[in-house]
């Protein structure tokens, strides 16, 4: 698992229970302002407060609305991401082949799965450079605090083939194609 639950589902809560209080407020002003508008009694509180108020509830509640759309789309995001690595079976992916996977510019998918691993939604990840290009190294979650990702050296038992598999992971043979377990 490569996404924080307990971050991930309170966020979740956050956002909506945020959207759903700021909501429910406006329409509450709005109540008010129609009455104090409508009543016999003119300047109940005095009409300009309320207006006031109200433009400071819209204005709350849009930037809650704006925060909300923009953390379910780095939580959607994150789903994603934990989808695939999970589904991973040698650890390492490619960014220029994630990037190509999910439609997103390499910088693009650098920057946005540094900022949810900085927001600790992501973990047991990292970013790496490597060679030619940059790739995420995965790790299991052993319960350690410490990321660990060692290799060791497989032997492979159809061809006898040498070649060094993640701790945890799965990989081909690079001689034969038959699968190295760690």
């Amino acid at each position: 698992m490569y996404i924080n639950k307990k971050l991930y589902l309170f966020l979740k809560t956050v956002a909506i229970v945020g959207i759903y209080l700021w909501g429910s407020l406006v329409v509450r002003l709005i109540e008010v302002l129609l009455f104090d508008y409508f009543s016999a009694d003119k300047g109940l509180l005095g009409s300009r407060f309320l207006i006031q108020m109200y433009i400071l509830a819209i204005s709350i509640f849009v930037l809650l609305f704006i925060a909300h759309f923009r953390i379910n789309k780095r939580l959607a995001n994150a789903n994603i991401y934990n989808s695939l690595f999970v589904n991973d079976p040698d650890g390492v992916i490619q960014l220029p082949v994630l990037s190509r996977a999910m439609g997103k510019t390499a910088p693009e998918l650098k920057k946005d799965i540094i900022g949810l691993i900085k927001m600790k939604i992501l973990k047991n990840c990292r970013i790496e450079n490597g060679g030619s290009s940059e790739k995420i190294v995965l790790f299991k979650d052993t319960g350690s605090k410490a990321l660990t990702g060692g290799e060791i050296k497989a032997v492979c038992a159809s061809c006898g083939g040498e070649t060094m598999v993640r701790i945890g992971y799965v990989k081909s043979c690079p001689y034969c194609g038959s699968k190295l377990d760690a």
